[in-house]
């Protein structure tokens, strides 16, 4: 981790050249809450580098980027999105974001709409939508859940989700193998080998920094804000997700916006089923990239080494570059 000044905010980034040459895009991916870039690397990232130069990057406090005090706003870390291309000399990029980074995404397009090419929005819920209170069948299946293991929850909480993740982070760290288990598809930030340390992590990043306080805070993508988003946007949300309503207003509000349902998945449908990521977000991004002769079943296809090259362990994604943003 590079060295600082106080308001400076560095990004670790790692870049995956494209099989297809000057020719490709610049594609940009961006995590949610709790995840790293590890969320894209080891499911769709090398399959999209065979027609986009790709870049992952962790969010502010996440992986191995730094963890600064303050500023974890949607709208600031959209900022932080737009110094990050600046510093890569990327002038434009399709960007895909997952929930939290969905929204930094809509940010960015809101802000700086000469930089993205394409938006994708991948279950992303919005601070509008979630204080409705839409009913959930999967939240109350959650909740009985907990409730017989002692822990109290309410499915009609509009952050419901995020109290989760902070419940999880805990369920982690103390051992708890069997609650984990079986919750695996709603706190999959947690699951695996490196989910004890990343569960440290997010508990150190909402107990010791402003970060909570801004995650719980009105996302600032109001109607009319929304409205004002003329980039070609694709909405994709798994059919069993809390945010799925939040899927049906973008594509209410935002002008020629594709709203994509993926049948049977969750919120976290890029990791269990990121074939059908990937076979909802092709047909659309294909309209809007320089690569005429981009193959969709290629892409699919998993005969091909994707441009990848040598595999990144999780200890060894974490210690690529970074980049050194200076706020000015």
């Amino acid at each position: 981790m590079p060295l600082t000044q106080a308001e400076d905010r560095s990004l670790h980034y790692l870049q995956l050249p494209s099989d297809s040459g000057s020719e490709a895009d610049h594609l940009v991916m961006v995590h949610g809450l709790a995840a790293s870039m590890g969320f894209w690397y080891f499911n769709v990232a090398p399959k999209l580098s065979r027609a986009f130069h790709v870049t992952l990057y962790d969010l502010s406090g996440h992986g191995r980027s730094r963890m600064p005090q303050r500023k974890y706003a949607p709208q600031q870390m959209a900022e932080d999105l737009a110094h990050l291309l600046d510093s890569l000399n990327i002038k434009r990029a399709h960007i895909i974001g997952h929930s939290y980074g969905g929204l930094i995404a809509l940010h960015l397009a809101r802000r700086h709409p000469e930089r993205v090419i394409s938006l994708t929005v991948a279950d992303s819920q919005l601070s509008s939508v979630r204080k409705l209170g839409h009913p959930w069948e999967q939240g109350q299946k959650i909740t009985n859940f907990l409730r017989q293991r002692g822990i109290d929850f309410d499915e009609k909480d509009p952050y419901f989700g995020y109290n989760m993740l902070k419940e999880a982070a805990k369920l982690q760290v103390a051992d708890r193998q069997g609650e984990m288990d079986a919750l695996r598809e709603w706190v999959h930030p947690f699951i695996g080998r490196s989910g004890k340390r990343s569960a440290r992590q997010w508990l150190r990043l909402v107990e010791t920094t402003d970060a909570e306080s801004d995650f719980l805070k009105a996302d600032k993508l109001t109607d009319s804000v929304l409205k004002k988003i003329t980039v070609p946007t694709l909405a994709v949300y798994g059919e069993r997700s809390q945010a799925i309503e939040s899927g049906k207003k973008l594509a209410e509000l935002l002008p020629g916006a594709e709203l994509k349902i993926i049948p049977r998945a969750g919120h976290f449908f890029p990791v269990s089923k990121p074939r059908a990521l990937l076979a909802a977000w092709v047909p659309f991004v294909r309209k809007f990239t320089r690569l005429q002769h981009f193959d969709h079943e290629g892409l699919l296809s998993d005969n091909h080494s994707g441009g990848m090259g040598e595999k990144l362990s999780p200890a060894r994604l974490g210690g690529g570059l970074h980049a050194r943003l200076n706020r000015r």
